[in-house]
């Protein structure tokens, strides 16, 4: 079974709008605690399909990702876009619901 990667990120968080450096739990490539930032290329699983970490057609796809805020202490969901392989930007996923209210 694979885990998440980490993906490190200066952002706004979801909840609060406070600016932050965020360590985000980030689900998809290849889940070995890999750490990553923006600009970075992802490490794909060569046996895998794109939905077990595999290479979505050229390299293109968004990964789910997860934080929680050192200032607010809330949590919230985040969408990762990858483009031909790179890292280009995350944005803040208001579909999904938190856990920590």
């Amino acid at each position: 079974m694979s885990t998440h990667n980490e993906l490190h990120v200066v952002m706004n968080c979801c909840r609060c709008g406070v600016q932050n450096t965020f360590s985000l739990e980030v689900f998809g490539g290849r889940g070995e605690l890999l750490t990553y930032s923006i600009g970075d290329t992802v490490q794909w699983n060569t046996r895998g399909s794109p939905a077990k970490g595999g290479r979505p057609p050229e390299g293109c796809c968004t990964f789910s990702g997860y934080g929680v805020c050192d200032q607010c202490g809330k949590d919230f969901f985040v969408n990762v876009d990858i483009r031909n392989d790179v890292i280009v930007g995350v944005s803040c996923d208001h579909q999904r619901a938190p856990y920590i209210e």
